[in-house]
């Protein structure tokens, strides 16, 4: 035979809980009256109680009411809670929006996307961090200069190590420049800092992939052979 929920609450010998079912069920609570809980505690409750007394319809009797079924384990939780005197309060969680520039005008925008691509053939950080830091992901990432290259794919052939790292962090990627080995007389590019155009040069002998310099003698000019930092060479037809 099916239990109420203040016959259940007696079973249990809660002593709160028949305090709180009493005033609202008519009935008598047993034994001395104790303190209530706080506002929360009974707001909740009463909440949950108006769930379970609410009359079925002509046609559709409670299940649990038909069947006999006792309370559930988490109406029983329930009770053992506010009985126990824990807080059944809800509270909803803060939401804080943080605070967002203005968004660039046209010219502006224009400037930034200029200097970025200045600030990777220099291959200065600092200055394309703080374009990039202005600036969604989303406005930058698709940017291309005159020769269609974006900002990853220049910083990769001006071999600016600085700016792919910068770049590459802000994308998201893992990937690193690849160190490559280099034959004697074979033909390479040289991306010197602050130049526009790179020069053509002539590997002068092997170069393995530890090695941090590489020995070249450019095609123009009368410049002597000369060692060069590896992050500046790229190979011409790779």
């Amino acid at each position: 035979m099916g239990r109420t929920l203040w016959r259940f609450a007696l079973e249990l010998r809660a002593s709160r809980t028949p305090i709180y079912l009493a005033p609202l069920l008519g009935m008598q609570a047993p034994g001395e009256k104790k303190q209530l809980p706080d506002a929360n505690a009974r707001a909740t409750l009463a909440a949950e109680l108006r769930c379970q007394l609410q009359p079925a319809g002509p046609e559709e009797e409670s299940p649990r009411r038909a069947s006999g079924e006792v309370p559930t384990p988490d109406l029983a939780r329930s009770v053992a809670s506010i009985d126990s005197g824990q807080d059944t309060a809800v509270h909803p969680p803060e939401h804080c929006e943080a605070e967002k520039l203005p968004p660039p005008s046209e010219a502006e925008l224009a400037e930034m996307k200029a200097k970025a691509f200045r600030s990777v053939v220099q291959d200065n950080t600092s200055v394309l961090l703080e374009v990039l830091q202005r600036l969604e992901i989303d406005m930058w990432r698709e940017w291309q200069n005159k020769a269609g290259k974006d900002l990853l794919t220049l910083s990769q052939e001006r071999g600016s190590s600085g700016a792919y790292s910068v770049l590459a962090k802000a994308l998201g990627l893992v990937q690193e420049l690849k160190r490559e080995s280099f034959d004697e007389r074979e033909a390479v590019w040289i991306f010197a800092q602050g130049e526009v155009q790179p020069r053509r040069a002539t590997v002068l002998e092997d170069t393995p992939e530890e090695a941090e310099e590489v020995l070249v003698e450019y095609w123009d000019g009368d410049d002597p052979a000369a060692l060069v930092e590896r992050c500046l060479v790229r190979k011409m037809w790779s």
